[in-house]
């Protein structure tokens, strides 16, 4: 993976701007907001530039809390879509070795919406020995959370993911 410094980001930015007149982009980064010290180089660089493109980024729970959606919301962060996966523990403890909870989830979600961002989610359905009341579980997690937006997907296993490994081990 390569990961482009916060002054490469904000050139192509200004770019896409000044050249373009673009007025929104959205990051397809795994975790945009995982490199604490990137992200608060990138705020300083976009105010220093004198942008006024909003954008909106993927990003993990892990890495939201209280300061840095402050300063994200502050540069015109508008979006942060979330791969929750799904909604029910036993399921997301299997596809996402338990990296996240449900109840962590919850709480980025809440963070993310107080911070007046808008709070989105990736689910999967489909995945290996999911039942129809898991996928139930996904459903009111997005309803009870109020989620800004979500998106789904049809499990796939893809060669060298632990996905495929599960489903090689099972015939």
């Amino acid at each position: 993976t390569r990961i482009n410094s916060a002054k490469h980001i904000i050139d192509e930015m200004k770019e896409l701007e000044d050249k373009y007149r673009t007025q929104a982009v959205f990051f397809m980064d795994d975790d945009f907001l995982f490199n604490k010290k990137r992200v608060m180089e990138f705020c300083k660089l976009y105010r220093k530039a004198n942008l006024k493109i909003i954008w909106g980024c993927q990003a993990m729970v892990i890495s939201v809390n209280k300061e840095i959606l402050e300063e994200i919301k502050s540069i015109n962060c508008k979006q942060i879509m979330f791969g929750f996966e799904s909604g029910n523990q036993r399921i997301l403890s299997i596809v996402k070795n338990n990296v996240t909870t449900v109840e962590q989830n919850r709480k980025a979600i809440s963070l993310v919406k107080e911070s007046g961002i808008l709070a989105c989610g990736n689910f999967m359905i489909g995945n290996p020995s999911e039942t129809e009341s898991e996928i139930e579980d996904t459903k009111k997690f997005i309803l009870e959370n109020k989620l800004d937006g979500f998106g789904f997907t049809i499990s796939t296993p893809i060669p060298g993911t632990k996905l495929w490994k599960m489903c090689e081990e099972k015939g």
